[in-house]
């Protein structure tokens, strides 16, 4: 293993701590409204469009509380957290 994929590596346990930290830290906060799904995927680095791919990749599950057309949707702030590392690991970039 060269030095730069030694440094990779360890970005990307950096990264999975921090996501890591900020579950601890958002208890109570384990749902997400969309809005807030975005903002926090721009926080990491993500564009929005990546939520959508992967709640058709089935990475993500979107939930509505009611059949109603304005009913809030929601996104599991773990699934998306999870979303992120796998993404990371994989790719290695946003």
């Amino acid at each position: 293993m060269d030095f730069d994929e030694s440094l990779e590596l360890v970005k990307q346990a950096v990264m999975l701590g921090m996501v890591q930290y900020h579950d601890m830290m958002s208890r109570g906060k384990e749902r997400l409204k969309q809005r807030e799904a975005w903002r926090y995927m721009e926080a990491q680095g993500f564009q929005r469009s990546k939520l959508d791919e992967w709640v058709s990749k089935g990475v993500v599950t979107k939930r509505k509380d009611s059949d109603k057309p304005n009913a809030p949707t929601w996104y599991e702030l773990i699934e998306i957290q999870q979303a992120i590392v796998a993404e990371l690991l994989t790719d290695g970039s946003r």
